[in-house]
């Protein structure tokens, strides 16, 4: 055996294919890329508009700002 068939016969040990070494997406880019393409025409076709909800403002306090008024508040130092 010389070199050229020892590294050949390693490389064959060390990258053998494991099971279950199959395709890893189950869909194809081109198919993602179709699906956008109708998806986008169809968006395009009723309006191009993203639905609006209504915004409502609300009070928001970030959590240590609640926290501290609630402490204080209990102990009369507000």
């Amino acid at each position: 055996m010389n070199r050229a068939d020892f590294k050949r016969m390693m490389k064959a040990r060390v990258h053998t294919p494991s099971i279950g070494s199959g395709e890893t997406r189950k869909r194809n880019k081109r198919a993602d890329s179709a699906e956008i393409e109708l998806l986008t025409r169809d968006f395009l076709a009723n309006g191009g508009q993203i639905q609006q909800i209504e915004n409502r403002e609300t009070e928001f306090q970030p959590t240590w700002r609640a926290y501290a008024a609630t402490a204080f508040d209990e102990r009369g130092e507000v």
